[in-house]
Parts: C-alpha cells; structure tokens; sequence
C-alpha cells in the first residue's frame, strides 16, 4: 500500500469517525429535548438542535428501536 492510498483510507475513517461522533451526540440531545419538553416537539425545533448533516429520521428511529 502507497503512502498515499494510506493517507486516504486514514482520511476515510477519520470521516466516519467524525460522522458516528455527530450522530451520537445528535441522539443525546433529541433523547435530553425529548424527556425535558412539556409538550410535544416539532420536527423544526428538533432538527435545529441537531449537529450539521446529521439526518432527524435517522436519528428518531434509532431511538425508537432503543426504547
């Protein structure tokens, strides 16, 4: 394996890495505005709090299928 290639699959994971970090943190939040709001939430209000390119469905059904 080239340096390079290496670099990129390096760079590749880093991506995922970040990608998986954000939608974990994306699934606190929802879960902590969730049990915190006296009332029901929009999808808006919901994916406003959300970290940038994180998907709100994706988020909902995981934790869905968790609780």
């Amino acid at each position: 394996m080239s340096a390079a290639s290496l670099n990129l699959d390096l760079a590749a994971r880093g991506d995922e890495l970040g990608e998986a970090m954000a939608f974990g943190r994306a699934v606190r939040i929802v879960e902590a505005l969730l049990f915190a709001a006296g009332e029901p939430l929009s999808d808006t209000v919901l994916a406003e709090a959300l970290p940038s390119g994180v998907n709100l469905r994706e988020v909902l059904a995981h934790l869905e299928a968790h609780y």
